[in-house]
């Protein structure tokens, strides 16, 4: 919980101390300054909740759960079980075949202004991205045409909602397919919920590319892979994995082959967790997690450890 947050708190509460003071000589009823205490706490609190700041909520969350620690606890445990218990782990489950190179794009904008081929999912019932799914090659990539990617992303997946911990943000808005490859930044069929750790390797500033439980660890590798061979192709899907209707993914699949100008499928080894799954295809099944976090799938609440 950042200072600024405690002197907040404190300020607040002292503010009610004196309120409550003030009515206790004004009322001589203690009964009045005390229901009238609490009420001026649930405006007090409801204010903070209100405002739309998650930072801040959470950092009040953080406070309420150091005071009483089973409150967190009651919380997690609500949806029982994990529900990456209901899930398969058996990465052919997800397996889809590569893009054929005659296919076409259902999407104009980003690298398939270039010539890539680019075919996004629909949005589900829930509002929740789906698939996204991409064959190119290097010089098809938005960089070396040179675009430059606007940090910011302006658009929300669905369920969207952050929270400030040890004061590090825990979610990212993630890319299914990487800005590197897709060009595309503000693309819902494209975004869902991440956490950092998951989406760029690391809980604090910066990137860590050489966290192979990050997705950017493969997305790296697989870019080094196009720049080293510009006369081959890259497919590479990835998909992000629900459990029931959480809008918050459990894990995220990535798979992945390349193809020489003859057309015959070459395998990508890019280390990590990735596994061969089907000839020439490679896949990894990443957790949406975080070390120091403990996350409610279900409810997308995140608290820390």
């Amino acid at each position: 919980m950042t200072s600024s947050a405690r002197i907040l708190l404190v300020m607040g509460v002292l503010f009610l101390a004196l309120v409550f003071i003030g009515i206790i000589k004004l009322c001589k009823r203690i009964w009045a300054a005390i229901l009238t205490v609490l009420i001026l706490a649930v405006l007090f609190l409801t204010g903070i909740f209100i405002t739309g700041d998650e930072g801040l909520k959470s950092q009040v969350k953080e406070w309420i759960y150091e005071l009483n620690p089973l409150l967190a606890e009651e919380e997690m445990a609500c949806g029982t079980e994990d529900p990456s218990d209901a899930l398969s782990d058996d990465l052919s489950t997800y397996y889809v075949d590569p893009l054929p190179a005659n296919t076409s794009s259902n999407v104009q904008e980003g690298s398939a202004r270039y010539g890539a081929i680019l075919q996004l999912g629909e949005l589900d019932d829930l509002g929740r991205s789906t698939w996204a799914h991409i064959r190119l090659s290097d010089d098809q990539e938005p960089g070396n045409n040179g675009e430059e990617r606007n940090e910011y992303i302006h658009v929300d997946p669905v369920g969207w909602r952050n929270f400030k911990i040890h004061g590090n943000w825990a979610n990212n808005r993630c890319h299914l397919v990487g800005y590197q490859f897709s060009g595309l930044n503000d693309e819902l069929r494209n975004l869902s919920i991440g956490t950092s750790y998951l989406n760029k390797g690391t809980e604090g500033s910066g990137t860590d590319e050489n966290n192979p439980d990050g997705m950017l660890f493969y997305e790296q590798r697989l870019d080094a892979w196009l720049s080293g061979h510009p006369d081959r192709e890259l497919d590479l899907y990835v998909r992000p994995v629900y459990e029931g209707s959480n809008t918050t993914p459990t894990w995220y699949y990535m798979q992945w082959v390349g193809f020489a100008p003859d057309g015959k499928s070459v395998m990508i080894q890019t280390g990590g967790h990735a596994e061969v799954i089907v000839d020439t295809v490679s896949a990894v099944l990443l957790k949406n997690q975080s070390p120091s976090y403990q996350i409610d799938y279900s409810t997308g609440i995140i608290t820390a450890k």
